[in-house]
């Protein structure tokens, strides 16, 4: 039969005790990170906007004839 070994309870119960509070601080450091990839996410996808509302806003005129010559 194997021995069991032995466990200090004291040294367990003090780790888990900060155990709440590293996980707490790995998962606020995860939605800074998130909250900063959203920010750089977000900040592109308004510039595609814009400029595809730019493009559409010259290059529609131009297709429809604006600079057909009358005469």
């Amino acid at each position: 039969m194997p021995r069991r070994k032995n466990i200090n309870r004291e040294s367990l119960l003090a780790t888990s005790a900060f155990a709440g509070t590293d996980q707490a601080a790995g998962l606020l450091s995860k939605l800074n990170e998130r909250i900063g990839l959203f920010s750089i996410v977000h900040l592109a996808a308004r510039e595609n906007l814009f400029f595809a509302f730019v493009s559409n806003a010259v290059g529609v005129p131009l297709a429809a004839g604006v600079l057909f010559p009358t005469f």
